[in-house]
């Protein structure tokens, strides 16, 4: 199997893949800390919203779109951060 090189037109995604992982990650963590089924629905909706934001990274085909893509994936991230410094820990 081989990989071809790197295409050229790709940008790469310091506000995308860091951040996508952050946010999910984010969300996983608060599924252990609290119960019931609602953080469970919360992280399969931050896990597609990561999918999502991948997708359109992607396909983005202009650089407007990968800093529009860029600024919601950092702006989820920083929501989440912001929630969670606000949330009391479950014993």
């Amino acid at each position: 199997m081989t990989i071809g090189p790197l295409r050229s037109d790709r940008r790469p995604a310091p506000a995308g893949h860091g951040a996508w992982t952050g946010f999910a990650a984010a969300m996983l963590w608060r599924t252990r800390l609290q119960r019931g089924p609602r953080p469970k629905v919360a992280f399969v909706v931050a896990f597609l919203s990561a999918v999502v934001l991948h997708g359109l990274w992607d396909a983005a085909n202009t650089a407007t779109v990968q800093i529009a893509v860029g600024a919601a994936s950092l702006a989820l991230l920083c929501w989440r951060l912001r929630v969670a410094s606000r949330e009391r820990p479950v014993p």
